[in-house]
């Protein structure tokens, strides 16, 4: 008897459906997923699911497990491509970042900075997070949305995002001497686990951010770890199977529940 159905959608106007049924203790099933393009249906994939592997042949999932939904907030252009490895401009980063704030966010504030105008793309996203102290503007008081993002300048963001005291400047980075405005919080962040240097061991603070560093960085503040490894869901064109993000942006870009 079927118990109910699951939906993960994606940027592209696709919905993945999956009806369910309750599985015997001890047994296995099937779960028939469904890819829904513009009304057309087609199965697009059947999943087995093992019998769980329990020494008491109880369920593995515990019935008042929590389960929470991941909301997609990456999506790419209309011609498939997400642009993994480009270096985000501050506008693209703060968008990414208000693409997940839920908050208030229906209530544009005033205009923050000279150069940003009221009907550019990003014009809510960075007034919404100046106004809320998460991102500054630079020091002739222009925001210069154009500019990289570095990747310094992207961990001070993610602290604050956190609402985390930074701490100590002090870090394992050589390149890093602590006078830099983004130490602490590259300190702080690395100490979370929420990022690392380069294969050379140095920070490389003034360097830009990808996108697809921008989004891993994301997913460890919000504790999402990638629990998406279905490659049958990359729908990018640019974004090959083997990128070391490929699980980031695919937990990033389909909507999606977890325990």
């Amino acid at each position: 008897m079927a118990l109910g159905k699951f939906e993960i959608t994606s940027g592209y106007a696709a919905t993945i459906t999956a009806n369910y049924t309750k599985i015997p203790t001890g047994g296995g099933g099937t779960v028939i997923i469904e890819k829904e393009v513009e009304k057309i249906v087609e199965v697009e994939k059947i999943v087995e699911i093992p019998a769980p592997a329990t020494a008491t042949g109880e369920s593995e999932i515990a019935p008042d497990t929590p389960i929470v939904t991941h909301k997609a907030y990456i999506f790419g252009d209309e011609n498939g491509y997400m642009y993994p490895d480009k270096i985000l401009t501050r506008a693209g980063a703060a968008q990414l970042l208000f693409n997940i704030i839920e908050d208030n966010k229906n209530v544009p504030p005033a205009n923050i900075f000279a150069d940003i105008a009221p009907g550019a793309w990003y014009a809510q996203a960075v007034n919404y997070l100046a106004k809320n102290g998460l991102i500054e503007g630079c020091a002739d008081g222009l925001f210069h949305p154009d500019d990289k993002m570095t990747r310094g300048g992207f961990a001070v963001l993610a602290v604050k995002f956190a609402e985390l005291e930074p701490e100590g400047s002090a870090t394992k980075f050589p390149d890093i001497t602590g006078d830099e405005y983004y130490a602490k919080y590259v300190n702080t962040a690395f100490s979370k686990g929420w990022i690392d240097g380069k294969p050379d061991g140095l920070f490389h603070g003034n360097d830009g951010i990808t996108r697809a560093g921008v989004i891993a960085l994301i997913n460890n503040v919000l504790g999402r770890d990638c629990g998406i490894s279905d490659k049958s869901l990359n729908v990018y064109v640019d974004l090959p199977n083997d990128h070391w993000a490929l699980g980031d942006i695919l937990e990033a870009s389909v909507t999606h529940t977890a325990p």
